[in-house]
């Protein structure tokens, strides 16, 4: 069957692809200089018309036809990714990439990626099992670099932003009673880690904040300790970071209780740091191993 054109007034060509279910559009943007385009729906192909029009009116480049959804995201996790984002947040986004949106979207040209291709990402997922919180996630990320694609001229649209969102039913969270705090602290008692469960419970500071405590933020007389950075383990050896945001840096109390169990953990850890010897790895770390 040959392509029948059909275009309006001031349009330019316009032609359905019946055999490939698309809509292929082509502009003059500069003399003798034409650009072709293409679309699921005639009024999609048409808005990038347009587009192309207004870009090559205002002097904005055209994004580049030949790089590819998989080409772009590589390039935004070498890239603006890498220096923004803290080293476990880092790999975590590439985990998804990797496991989810390149296999998914990767062939796409980035320039003809269209919220149904995100909607459809979703769609899949969600049916294979994963979970809406997840998919939200991976939709976070992708309109995340699309922003970035959108500042640099890569991308005209942001398809992430404009496809649905999965719904994600929020559980209520259910925090233990006084009596069953009270049930934790005594059964602390007896474990090694005793005191960073229970400080944990007193001070409600996250996992890395924990690690990566010094004793030098911690003030016995006043019972306060400062939150000033985090410590993880990436891919490699652990190192010390900032906290998760600017408001994460903060300075919280704990009870007398933790004041005890710190003291006597201090106490233990200095008989620890005798026997290693010179081995002890100086950190000024609250919590180590048995070499600091």
């Amino acid at each position: 069957m040959t392509p029948k054109p059909r275009r309006g007034r001031g349009e330019g060509a316009l032609v359905e692809l019946p055999e490939r279910g698309l809509w292929m559009g082509r502009v003059t943007i500069a003399p003798g200089k034409r650009r072709s385009v293409y679309g699921r729906t005639r009024a999609e192909c048409l808005a990038k018309m347009r587009q192309s029009l207004t870009n090559a009116a205002t002097g904005q480049p055209e994004p580049d036809r030949r790089v590819t959804v998989e080409r772009f995201l590589r390039e935004w996790l070498e890239g603006s990714a890498r220096t923004r984002l803290r080293g476990s947040t880092l790999h975590g986004y590439t985990h998804y990439v990797e496991q989810h949106l390149i296999p998914a979207l990767g062939r796409i040209r980035l320039v003809d990626l269209d919220p149904e291709d995100v909607d459809d990402l979703l769609a899949t997922r969600l049916a294979a099992g994963l979970s809406p919180q997840t998919c939200g996630h991976l939709r976070a990320i992708l309109r995340s670099a699309l922003t970035w694609g959108q500042k640099r001229g890569r991308v005209v649209r942001n398809a992430a932003a404009l496809a649905d969102a999965p719904r994600i039913e929020r559980k209520e969270l259910t925090p233990l009673t006084v009596e069953q705090a009270r049930q934790l602290v005594e059964a602390a008692r007896a474990d090694e880690w005793g005191v960073l469960y229970t400080l944990a419970l007193d001070t409600g500071m996250r996992q890395g904040e924990l690690i990566g405590l010094q004793w030098e933020h911690v003030n016995m007389q006043r019972r306060t300790l400062q939150v000033v950075q985090v410590r993880e383990r990436v891919n490699g050896p652990a190192r010390f970071g900032p906290p998760k945001s600017a408001s994460s840096k903060r300075t919280v109390t704990f009870t007398a209780t933790t004041e005890a169990m710190l003291r006597e953990h201090r106490t233990r850890q200095n008989g620890a740091r005798l026997k290693a010897g010179n081995r002890w790895e100086d950190l000024g770390l609250v919590f180590t191993t048995s070499l600091g």
